[in-house]
């Protein structure tokens, strides 16, 4: 069985430099050089199905290793890897870390791969996104303190996107203030007390303790930092608050991405 090693150094994309009908001799002498960075594309299915180990580097590469028992490490920049079924086809396994394993429950089509560092997976109908530190995460856990509910997969996909384009958590807090479903929820105009009760109702599950409350009403009143999409913020990447969505999202976020 042949064993390719991709070591990425610039912008390359194997489908271009081999046809399906490379021999893998050919293959394995291109990969195992370590010339390869930037932002990448790897696609097993033009030199075979055997097992892979793919090293990325820097930039935002992609993996579609199909057939066989691959391995791919996508280093630094947000990697995707891409599988041809549908997202409930698959199972995703953390195993510690930022390493998984993904496995095609359908057949041989994709079999089994063990990722690291790798962001998001594309399927044929959703994106899985596995960076729950990340902007996915993010993503997610201000939907549980804004609005205590599961994201809907489009709108989730919008905010990431967002994120990944560069907007931070303090302006996606202010769009989500700005809504309707925030003025449907908190009132068209509500106070500091409607706000960060509800804040500890969403996040902590509970009514606020008076020395905690008064601690917080003292900096929304005092603090010109502490705006309230600066709070919900907090709240959002509390430590309460990713532990509450953990267990939720340690197999992967699923989004549907825009366009």
């Amino acid at each position: 069985t042949l064993l390719r090693t991709i070591n990425f150094g610039r912008p390359f994309d194997a489908r271009q430099l081999f046809p399906a009908t490379a021999s893998q001799a050919s293959a394995q002498w291109a990969y195992q050089q370590g010339f390869l960075s930037g932002d990448d594309r790897f696609w097993s299915a033009r030199v075979g199905s055997a097992a892979d180990q793919v090293q990325g580097l820097s930039g935002n590469d992609q993996f579609a290793g199909y057939g066989g028992v691959d391995s791919f490490d996508g280093g630094q920049g947000r990697d995707t890897a891409i599988y041809r079924g549908s997202a409930l086809e698959y199972s995703i396994t953390p195993l510690g870390g930022t390493r998984y394993r993904v496995r095609d429950n359908a057949g041989q089509r994709d079999d089994t791969d063990t990722l690291i560092d790798v962001e998001r997976l594309q399927f044929s109908d959703y994106v899985v996104a596995l960076d729950i530190n990340g902007t996915a995460g993010q993503g997610y856990r201000i939907y549980k303190a804004a609005f205590n509910r599961v994201p809907d997969f489009s709108g989730l996909g919008y905010w990431i996107n967002r994120m990944d384009s560069g907007m931070d958590l303090i302006e996606v807090s202010a769009r989500f203030i700005d809504s309707t479903e925030f003025r449907i929820l908190y009132g068209n105009n509500p106070t500091n007390d409607v706000f960060l009760t509800r804040l500890y109702a969403n996040v902590l599950k509970r009514a606020p303790d008076d020395g905690g409350y008064q601690w917080w009403i003292n900096q929304l009143q005092n603090n010109p930092q502490k705006t309230w999409q600066k709070v919900l913020a907090d709240f959002s990447e509390s430590a309460e608050n990713q532990a509450n969505v953990a267990q939720l999202i340690a197999s992967g976020i699923v989004f549907d991405p825009p366009g």
